[in-house]
């Protein structure tokens, strides 16, 4: 029984559905649910009681059948120092807590945990800027039960009294006050209920003395030792039923979801692992997509941001019935090389960790129109267009020219090599230009990419820009065009001065490029016999197949009025179609 569950932001963000894991306590909740299926299903012989001398096999055979408590859980594992120790003896080398143990340590159980790509994969998901996530994993603590509390040393209150007023209305707080004649504490839950209302004195010796040396510290306390004190409270007046409840609810949760099973013995609850771990994979969404007749469900682990907040509410099967399904056409087939695909998206990720400058990979590159062709190149990133993903490079492209941005598809790479930077002088392996610019130290990068992608129109950045002018039926453009995200440089413009305006876009581009006249009489054509029209201007990459592709898709709604080679490239595709009809 063996099962590794990834605790990326779609794992976390199903075990906590009703929540947004922007929040700490349903980051935190998410990821305990996520602790407890970890060690349930990936290393059940972990938790193996002492009173237990089973065969790892046996043992596992036994917790499916007799299943296992929320206190077995917390005197096997979370109380259990020497599992503590061993299980985090790399990322917390003296754990003897799990109170004390940050989020990023637990994520850490993960096999081959990278923290980068988690932050990165959870900011797509929440939209919190990284810095504010890499708080979250150093400072927020899972099973520190009142860590999220507000925590106030009131060291300026003078009497009972004003202490009493300050606390009214709290909620979810610990409050301890320095008053004249010793120390005071008053404790509340989430619902404002008051839970310990206390003056501190000889009986809570220990507590007393944490609280002198705090109070000597100031407001500058670590969150440990915050935690620290919060739990020499929680132990001092008996707040313990607060983290069991915890513990509880959390064995519930999963039942809810229906990831564990429930059932009454000796008058326990206890909770078991389900036997079909392809139950756990369909619930969790951890199953590869379902395909139909040339339509795909996909997962929606790769919703885009438009779809964040409808995959949000509809991930998980509403009362066990899968409410949301899209309907995307594949341009590219995803079990085509699938294999092959994954591998080199392991190579890259590996080559791209090694080296701060990576190298440069050299492969054989199937291409469509050239045949099979031997690349080296400069990778720079992956590209996810048209359903199909593209390695970003910078090199060799299939067409024989030496150095340009070239984007390659992934399935139709085979044998790749890294082909280290020589340490010696110009190497006759090397195109002059990409070794020139390794030696000046400016190879492009996701920067670059970014930049060309904001600049034009189109998926081939290696292409020169140029703009566009359209034109646009008028009730077509205000049904199917107005108020549309085509491209940062898709812009509606004012009919008048268009010369002027396309002039001062060549400008912009640093471009040379004059009008002609034949060009300049056809705008002015244009917008003297159809005022009413909508007109838009662009800079697409030339030559762009799929820039072609929608201006077809448009058909007679919208005319390309410059640049002429385009217009010409339309006349005789549409020509060509006529004919093939006649």
């Amino acid at each position: 029984m063996t099962l590794i569950l990834p605790p990326n932001a779609c794992v976390l963000q199903q075990l906590v559905p009703k929540a947004s894991l922007a929040q700490v306590s349903s980051l935190n909740k998410a990821v305990r649910l996520w602790v407890l299926l970890d060690a349930i299903y990936r290393r059940p012989y972990a938790l193996k009681l002492h009173d237990h001398d089973q065969s790892e096999l046996d043992y596992e055979t036994w917790l499916i059948t007799q299943g296992l408590s929320f206190k077995e859980w917390y005197h096997c594992g979370l109380n259990h120092r020497e599992w503590l120790t061993e299980v985090f003896r790399d990322a917390v080398p003296e754990a003897k807590d799990a109170k004390l143990i940050p989020l990023e340590a637990w994520l850490s159980l993960q096999p081959e945990f990278d923290r980068d790509a988690w932050i990165a994969d959870f900011q797509a998901h929440t939209h919190l800027p990284p810095a504010a996530i890499a708080q979250r994993l150093e400072t927020s603590y899972p099973y520190a039960v009142f860590h999220e509390s507000r925590l106030q040393f009131l060291d300026t209150v003078s009497n009972g009294a004003e202490f009493e007023q300050h606390c009214q209305g709290q909620k979810r707080a610990f409050l301890i006050a320095a008053l004249p004649e010793g120390y005071s504490i008053r404790v509340y839950n989430r619902n404002g209920k008051l839970l310990a209302a206390e003056n501190i004195d000889a009986k809570h010796h220990h507590l007393l003395t944490t609280l002198k040396t705090t109070f000597q510290q100031g407001r500058a306390l670590t969150e440990v030792v915050k935690i620290r004190l919060i739990q020499q409270i929680v132990e001092a007046f008996d707040l313990k039923e607060s983290y069991q409840r915890l513990l509880r609810n959390d064995f519930k949760m999963l039942s809810e979801l229906g990831l564990l099973k429930q059932k009454k013995a000796d008058h326990r609850q206890r909770f078991l692992p389900l036997a079909d771990l392809d139950k756990i994979k369909q619930r969790l969404n951890l199953h590869q997509p379902l395909r139909t007749a040339g339509q795909q469900i996909l997962s929606l682990a790769i919703a885009t941001e438009q779809l964040s907040d409808v995959t949000q509410k509809f991930l998980t099967p509403i009362r066990g019935i899968q409410r949301l399904f899209l309907d995307l056409d594949y341009v590219v087939d995803p079990e085509v090389g699938s294999d092959r695909v994954d591998a080199l998206k392991l190579f890259l990720y590996n080559l791209w960790h090694q080296d701060k400058v990576s190298p440069l990979i050299q492969f054989q590159y199937s291409s469509a129109s050239r045949g099979q062709k031997q690349i080296l190149t400069y990778p720079i990133a992956l590209y996810y267009s048209r359903r199909a993903f593209y390695l970003a490079a910078y090199g060799q492209t299939p067409q024989g020219k030496i150095i340009q941005h070239y984007n390659f598809r992934l399935d139709r790479i085979e044998q790749p090599q890294r082909m280290p930077w020589p340490k010696t002088n110009f190497p006759s392996t090397i195109p002059p230009e990409l070794w020139d610019a390794y030696c000046q130290k400016q190879l492009p990068n996701e920067k670059t990419l970014q930049e060309a992608m904001e600049l034009a129109w189109g998926f081939d950045i290696g292409l020169p820009a140029k703009p566009m002018l359209l034109r646009f039926e008028r009730q077509f453009h205000d049904l199917y065009i107005h108020n549309s995200d085509r491209h940062l440089s898709f812009r509606q413009v004012s009919p008048k001065n268009l010369i002027e305006t396309l002039e001062n876009t060549y400008r912009d581009l640093d471009d040379p490029t004059q009008l002609s006249v034949e060009n300049q009489q056809l705008i002015q054509e244009r917008t003297t016999t159809y005022p009413q029209d909508a007109y838009y201007l662009a800079i697409f990459r030339v030559i762009e197949n799929n820039i072609v592709m929608r201006l077809r898709a448009w058909g007679p709604k919208v005319e390309v009025i410059y640049p002429p080679e385009l217009r010409k490239r339309l006349q005789e595709d549409i020509q060509s179609t006529l004919t093939m009809y006649e």
